[in-house]
C-alpha cells in the first residue's frame, strides 16, 4: 500500500519537473498566448452555448405563451359548444307531452312509447354531430335512443341506470351534466339529467356522444388533449408514444418551469388552458425539434462567429504580447552580459514598467561599477573611520572632565556662583550624554531645574519657575529630554515686546491612561495664525526647518517615532495671556489607577 503511494508521489513529483522544465524554456508571450487562448476558448463557448440556451428558452416560452392564447380562446368555444349541448339535452322539458309522459310511474302504452321515440328521433336527426343519443326514463326503467352501431332509434330496458357514472356525475354537478370519456371515433360522452319541479328529483337522463368535428376545427398540424380537472383523459388525436403516455395515470401532471414535458424517449413543448363551468382542461403537446429545428442555423452561425472571434483575438493577442515583452528579452540577455563585466547602459521602452526595470538596471550598472571603483578608498578609509568614532567617544568626556576641574578650582576660589552654574552644566552635559533614551520623570525635572538655574542666573528675577508634580508619578518613564524643550520654548518665546519676566507653571496630572505634563506661561502668547502655523509646523517632518519651533517639532516627531499614536504634544495659546503646552504620553500597566 506504501509502495503504491510513494509510486503515486513519485510521478505526481516527476511530471510536475517536467512541466516547469517545458515553462522554463518557453518565451514569456508564448505562455501568455497558450493561457489567453485556453481563456478565450472556455470564454467562446460558454458565450456561444449561453447565447443558444438563451434564444431557444425565448422561443420555447414565446411558443407556448402564444399556444396558451389559443387555447384559450378554444377552451372559451368548447365551453360554449357545452352549452349548447346542455340546451338541446333538456329539448324534451318544452315538450309539454313528452315532459308529462317523464313523470308517469305507470307503465306507458305502446303509443305513447312509439310517439317519445319518433320525438327522439327527431331530435337526433336535427344534428349533425352526434354519434349517438340514448334517452333514459328512470320511472320507467326504459331507454330510447340510437347507438353507434345501430341504424335506427329504438326502445331499450335501462333498469339499473341510476348506477351508471354518467347519472352519479350528473347528481354531484352543479350543473347537472358531466362527461365522460367516449367510445372510438366520438369526442367525449354528455350526460344531463331532466327533473321534476316539484322536488327536483331526476326523471330522465340524456347521453350524448358527439364526434370530433368541432375541436378539430382549428386545431390541424396539433397534438391535443381534452381532460377534466380530475385528471380523466376525454378525448386525444396523439398517436405512438405519445398516445401511449397520455393513457397512463398521472399523465396530466403539470410540466417543468419551461413547459417541457418528456413522454418516451420525445420531449415536447406543453401549453394548456381550462374551463371552469364544467371543469375540462384542454392540453397542447408540440415536439421540442418543430420549434428548436429553426435555432440550429442560429446555432450554427454562433460557433463560426466563436470560432472566427477566437482566432481573431489569438492572433490579436499574440501580436501585442510579442510587442511588449521583446523588451524583456533585451533586458535578459543584456543581463546575461551583465554576469561577464559587461556594464554597458541599454535603453528600452513601450510601456512605463519596462522603462523603469531599465532606468533601474542603467543605475544598479552605474552603482557597481562605482563600488568596485569605491571598494579600495572604502578600505582606506577604515581606519580613519574608526579614529573619528574614538574621537566621538572622548570629546564629551574631555569636556565633562574640563568643566568638573574648573568648577574644584572656582570652588577653591570662594566662587560659589560660579561653581554652581558649572555643576548645573556638567550635570546637564553627563544627562545628555550618558542617560538612556527613557528616563524617570524624577531624572527629567532634575535636568529641567538644572537648566532653569543656569537660566535664573542670567534673567535673575525675570524668570519665576513653579513645578507641581505628585510624587506618585515621580517613577514614570518618560523619553529624555521631552520637558526640558517645553520650558525652553517659554522662556524663549514668552518674553517679548512689553514683557520682561514670565512665570511658568510646570504640573502634571493622570487622566485615565494618560500622563498628561502641563507647561503653561503667561508670557506674550500669540494670535491665532501664528497658533495655527506653529501647530502646522509642529506636526511636519522637521528636516529641512527654519528653525522657527525647530524643538517642538523634533520633540514631536521623536515621541511619534517612540509611542506612535498613544502620545501627542498640544498647544494653545491667546495674545497678552500666554502659552500652555501639554505633553500626552500613555502610562504603563503599573501606574495606572
Amino acid at each position: 500500500m506504501y509502495d503504491s503511494f510513494d509510486m503515486k508521489t513519485g510521478m505526481l513529483c516527476n511530471l510536475q519537473l517536467k512541466i516547469k522544465r517545458l515553462l522554463d524554456k518557453t518565451p514569456l508571450w508564448l505562455s501568455f498566448v497558450i493561457i489567453a487562448g485556453n481563456f478565450l476558448f472556455l470564454l467562446t463557448l460558454v458565450l456561444s452555448y449561453s447565447n443558444y440556451l438563451w434564444n431557444r428558452n425565448r422561443l420555447l416560452a414565446s411558443y407556448a405563451s402564444s399556444m396558451e392564447r389559443t387555447l384559450d380562446l378554444k377552451t372559451a368555444s368548447l365551453e360554449q359548444y357545452l352549452d349548447d349541448l346542455s340546451d338541446f339535452a333538456v329539448l324534451p322539458v318544452n315538450d309539454r307531452d313528452f315532459y308529462y309522459e317523464l313523470h308517469q310511474t305507470a307503465p306507458l302504452s305502446e303509443q305513447a312509447l312509439q310517439r317519445m321515440r319518433q320525438t327522439v328521433s327527431i331530435y337526433y336527426y336535427t344534428r349533425s354531430d352526434l354519434v349517438s343519443y340514448q334517452l333514459y326514463l328512470l320511472q320507467q326503467d326504459i331507454g330510447i335512443g340510437r347507438f353507434a352501431s345501430d341504424q335506427r332509434m329504438k326502445l331499450f330496458a335501462s333498469k339499473g341506470v341510476t348506477g351508471s357514472d354518467g347519472y352519479i356525475g350528473c347528481i354531484h354537478s352543479r350543473t347537472g351534466s358531466c362527461l365522460l370519456p367516449a367510445g372510438d371515433g366520438a369526442l367525449f360522452a354528455f350526460y344531463h339529467t331532466m327533473i321534476r319541479i316539484s322536488d327536483r328529483h331526476p326523471i330522465a337522463l340524456v347521453g350524448i356522444e358527439v364526434n370530433d368535428s368541432f375541436i378539430k376545427s382549428g386545431m390541424s398540424g396539433l397534438s391535443y388533449a381534452l381532460y377534466r380537472n380530475d385528471g380523466t383523459l376525454l378525448y386525444t388525436n396523439a398517436a405512438g408514444s405519445l398516445s401511449d403516455f397520455l393513457n397512463t395515470p398521472g399523465a396530466a401532471a403539470q410540466p417543468d418551469r419551461e413547459h417541457i414535458i418528456s413522454a418516451g424517449d420525445a420531449r415536447y413543448i406543453y401549453a394548456t388552458s381550462s374551463g371552469s363551468k364544467y371543469g375540462i382542461r384542454l392540453v397542447s403537446y408540440t415536439p421540442v425539434s418543430a420549434v428548436t429545428d429553426s435555432l440550429q442555423n442560429i446555432r450554427s452561425n454562433s460557433i463560426r462567429q466563436g470560432i472566427l472571434f477566437l482566432v481573431l483575438s489569438l492572433v490579436l493577442v499574440s501580436f501585442i504580447l510579442r510587442f511588449l515583452t521583446e523588451p524583456l528579452d533585451a533586458l535578459a540577455r543584456s543581463q546575461a552580459s551583465f554576469g561577464k563585466g559587461n556594464f554597458s547602459k541599454i535603453s528600452l521602452g513601450r510601456s512605463r514598467e519596462v522603462s523603469e526595470l531599465t532606468s533601474s538596471y542603467n543605475e544598479m550598472s552605474e552603482q557597481i561599477q562605482n563600488l568596485i571603483q569605491e571598494n579600495y578608498v572604502s578600505k582606506i578609509n577604515e581606519k580613519t573611520a574608526q579614529l573619528t568614532a574614538l574621537e566621538a567617544q572622548v570629546n564629551p568626556h574631555f569636556l565633562y572632565n574640563t568643566l568638573q576641574a574648573i568648577g574644584s578650582e572656582a570652588l577653591l576660589n570662594d566662587e560659589n556662583e560660579i561653581y554652581e552654574m558649572l555643576l548645573a552644566l556638567a550635570g546637564n552635559l553627563h544627562y545628555s550624554i550618558k542617560a538612556p533614551n527613557i528616563n524617570s520623570l524624577r531624572d527629567e525635572l532634575t535636568f529641567t531645574q538644572n537648566y532653569v538655574r543656569l537660566q535664573k542666573l542670567r534673567m535673575g528675577e525675570k524668570l519665576y519657575v513653579s513645578i507641581n508634580i505628585d510624587d506618585s508619578l515621580l517613577d514614570v518613564m518618560v523619553p529624555k529630554c521631552s520637558l526640558q524643550p517645553l520650558v525652553e520654548n517659554s522662556i524663549s518665546h514668552g518674553i517679548k515686546g512689553d514683557r520682561s519676566t514670565i512665570h511658568i507653571h510646570v504640573f502634571a496630572e493622570q487622566s485615565d491612561n494618560l500622563l498628561c505634563i502641563h507647561v503653561k506661561d503667561d508670557g506674550a502668547g500669540m494670535d491665532a495664525d501664528t497658533l495655527l502655523g506653529i501647530r502646522q509646523t509642529i506636526q511636519e517632518s522637521p528636516v529641512g526647518l527654519s528653525g522657527k519651533s525647530i524643538g517642538l517639532a523634533n520633540l514631536y516627531h521623536r515621541l511619534r517615532l517612540m509611542y506612535g499614536s498613544q502620545c501627542d504634544l498640544l498647544i494653545d495659546s491667546k495674545p497678552e495671556l500666554g502659552t500652555e503646552i501639554i505633553l500626552k504620553l500613555v502610562l504603563p500597566p503599573s501606574h495606572m489607577a
